[in-house]
């Protein structure tokens, strides 16, 4: 959604502007963009209910910048786990 939005303009966009609610499918997670500009975006997913007992992942963040995506994670907003959890966090 972020790529169709960005195509048909000179940013990316907010959670609103491309229609994505703010909270994951299945509910598990809020979502907040942290940030939407011309060079990439910064989603932010935390847990929510049953799945708030992961605590080692509750944060997730997904930052793109150019053509970068990273993978970020932490037990708070600062998504500073180190590399091992990180992977561990995302199953990779």
């Amino acid at each position: 959604a972020q790529e169709r939005f960005r195509s048909n303009g000179v940013r990316y966009g907010s959670l609103a502007d491309i229609g994505m609610p703010g909270v994951s499918p299945a509910g598990h997670y809020g979502l907040q963009a942290l940030s939407a500009d011309e060079d990439g975006y910064n989603v932010l997913a935390t847990v929510t209910g049953t799945q708030a007992r992961d605590a080692a992942c509750p944060n997730l963040s997904l930052p793109m910048a150019g053509a970068d995506i990273s993978y970020a994670s932490g037990p708070d907003a600062t998504v500073a786990n180190p590399d091992s959890v990180n992977r561990k966090c995302w199953n990779l």
